[in-house]
């Protein structure tokens, strides 16, 4: 049988089975269970053939919120004593349940508590979700399985936990930010060290540094402390930056002359961007003669 579908459970068939009594059982309707089971025959159930049935509200209640997939060889005594909670507290979280009947990739409430987690600087605060293991964050984010067991010594990685919250580290990297000096006469820069996990994150998070800026009373800045970063992309190596209407609070030309320097050589400086094009809420920045400020460098 192909995986249910997100927010559905697998189900097998009992005796006396109909999609009516299901859909009454497990809070759902009809149509719902027929939509995830398109290949089944309604009138024709047939006792052990294994259906989905969807659920309102993803998984089923859960106190703690903490959701456990079934794996192969799992047994509702075998996941007590490995979670040290006792079968009946598992019953009791998981009243539909049939004891006798789990099923591999069926999602169970764990009656568990978990401790709050407040990760350290440079680290990222990450709610597991199904189908997430050590390896495959590691994949995703780029780092070392090492390194996400060393922030996480409490965490078992063969009993992650839906909605469990984990810690993952994030590669950091020094960034100038580009300023006004007090009169606003030349850029400078100051660095910071900034954590990302993409090169979309990397821009992101060094422009919201630089718009959270300066970081020395001998800098100026001239971009309105409200001004949003909407959206960064990158297309044959020029950055599409698409700014709040907050950006266009300027007092002067020189002040947006300087605001417009600043995120260019802020972005600039990394070799994989040659050039910058300002959007205001998608549309192209216009300068002070009235024209698109077009493509930067």
């Amino acid at each position: 049988m192909a995986p249910c579908p997100v927010g559905a459970q697998p189900y097998i068939i009992k005796r006396g089975d109909t999609l009516y009594n299901l859909a009454n059982r497990f809070d759902t309707t009809v149509p719902a269970i027929i939509s995830a089971n398109p290949s089944i025959n309604p009138r024709m159930l047939m006792i052990s053939q294994v259906i989905c049935v969807p659920m309102r509200n993803g998984y089923g209640p859960c106190p703690r919120e903490n959701y456990y997939t079934i794996k192969w060889g799992d047994t509702l005594d075998k996941i007590s004593e490995f979670f040290n909670i006792s079968l009946d507290d598992l019953l009791e979280a998981n009243p539909r349940l049939d004891p006798d009947r789990v099923v591999v990739g069926q999602v169970i409430c764990i009656p568990l508590a978990i401790p709050p987690v407040t990760c350290p600087e440079n680290t990222e605060r990450y709610i597991i979700k199904s189908g997430d293991t050590f390896y495959s964050l590691a994949s995703r984010f780029g780092v070392s399985i090492e390194s996400i067991e060393v922030l996480n010594p409490g965490v078992n990685p063969d009993a992650l936990l839906i909605g469990q919250p984990i810690c993952i580290p994030l590669e950091t990297i020094d960034v100038r930010l580009y300023y006004g000096n007090i009169d606003n006469s030349e850029l400078v820069y100051t660095v910071k060290t900034i954590p990302y996990t993409t090169d979309e994150d990397k821009y992101l998070k060094t422009l919201n540094a630089l718009i959270k800026g300066p970081y020395d009373d001998n800098m100026n800045f001239t971009i309105d402390k409200a001004t949003r970063i909407l959206s960064i992309t990158v297309e044959d190596g020029i950055a599409n930056i698409n700014l709040s209407r907050d950006f266009l609070n300027f007092a002067g030309t020189l002040d947006e002359v300087i605001a417009v320097r600043s995120i260019v050589e802020t972005i600039m400086q990394f070799e994989e961007i040659q050039g910058v094009r300002l959007f205001i809420e998608g549309e192209d920045l216009i300068g002070p003669s009235g024209m698109p400020y077009g493509v930067l460098q």
